[in-house]
C-alpha cells in the first residue's frame, strides 16, 4: 500500500495535472524506479548509471542537476512541455548498418510506383511519418528492435514525410535526432494525392503513422501493416508475406 500511495505521488509530482485513469510516462518511470529497486536518492547518487537502466528508447528523463526536488520540479516542467522536446533515447551498440539517406531527386518524385521501382530487387517497408506527428515519434522509440529484424532479413526501409517545404528544416533535424536509419524523401503534393487514392481510393488526407509492405518485385503485400511497437506482430507478419509466392 505504501508503495502504492508513492508511486501515486512520485507521478502527481512530476505530472500535477494526472487525471483518474491515465498513464503517462511519468508513471510508467515511477514504476521503473521502484521495480527496479531504485530510489530516487539513489537516483540522485548516480544519474548516469540509474538513467541507463531506465530508458527503454521510450523515456525523456531530465538529467539531474542539484537534488531530486530540484529535478521533481525540473521534470514537471519538462514533462508539460514533451511535445517540444527533442528526443533522448539510449540505444545499445550498434544500433543498425543503415545509413541516413535522402533519396537523390525526390523531389521529382510523384508517385508510388515511382519510388519502389528504386528498390526493385529488395523488399521494401514504408514508413509514412509527419514532424508534426507525435504518434509517428513514439512509435520512432521501437526502431531498434525493427532496425535489427530488418537488417536480417535485407529489407530496405523508407520513410515517406508529408510535411510541407516550410518544414524542410524540422525534417532533416528530425531524421537524425530520431535517429531514423534508411531512405527518406518529402512526398510533393502529387506524391500525397498518389498515396491518398491508393489508400482510401480518392485524393484527401492521409492517416499517419502509416506502414506499406512491398516485394522484392515491387507488388504491394499490405497497405495497412501494424505499428512497429507491435513488435513480434509486425515482424511474424512481414515474415509470412515474404515466404509466400507473390
Amino acid at each position: 500500500m505504501g508503495k502504492t500511495i508513492s508511486l501515486l505521488l512520485f507521478s502527481m509530482i512530476l505530472n500535477p495535472t494526472i487525471k483518474t485513469g491515465s498513464f503517462p510516462k511519468t508513471m510508467i518511470l515511477s514504476i521503473k524506479l521502484f521495480n527496479s529497486g531504485r530510489t530516487i536518492s539513489d537516483y540522485s547518487k548516480n544519474q548516469k548509471a540509474v538513467r541507463n537502466s531506465l530508458v527503454d528508447n521510450d523515456l525523456h528523463i531530465q538529467p539531474l542537476v542539484a537534488s531530486p526536488v530540484t529535478w521533481l520540479k525540473k521534470s514537471s516542467k519538462t514533462y508539460r512541455k514533451s511535445a517540444k522536446m527533442s528526443p533522448v533515447f539510449k540505444f545499445t551498440a550498434e544500433i543498425s548498418k543503415r545509413k541516413i539517406t535522402i533519396i537523390k531527386n525526390y523531389k521529382k518524385i510523384n508517385s508510388l510506383k515511382e519510388l519502389i521501382k528504386k528498390f526493385e530487387g529488395k523488399p521494401v517497408l514504408v514508413d509514412m511519418w509527419a514532424t508534426w506527428c507525435e504518434p509517428c515519434k513514439e512509435e520512432f522509440s521501437f526502431n531498434q528492435g525493427l532496425y535489427s529484424f530488418l537488417d536480417k532479413t535485407d529489407i530496405e526501409l523508407v520513410y515517406i514525410s508529408v510535411d510541407k517545404d516550410a518544414q524542410e528544416g524540422n525534417w532533416k533535424k528530425d531524421m537524425t535526432d530520431f535517429k531514423l536509419f534508411g531512405q527518406h524523401l518529402r512526398a510533393n503534393q502529387n506524391f500525397q494525392d498518389d498515396l491518398s487514392v491508393l489508400l482510401y481510393g480518392a485524393k484527401g488526407g492521409l492517416s499517419l503513422p502509416h506502414y506499406l509492405l512491398f516485394s522484392k518485385s515491387g507488388t504491394l503485400l499490405d497497405k495497412n501493416l501494424p505499428s512497429p511497437s507491435t513488435e513480434k506482430k509486425l515482424y511474424l507478419m512481414i515474415e509470412q508475406y515474404l515466404s509466400a509466392k507473390n
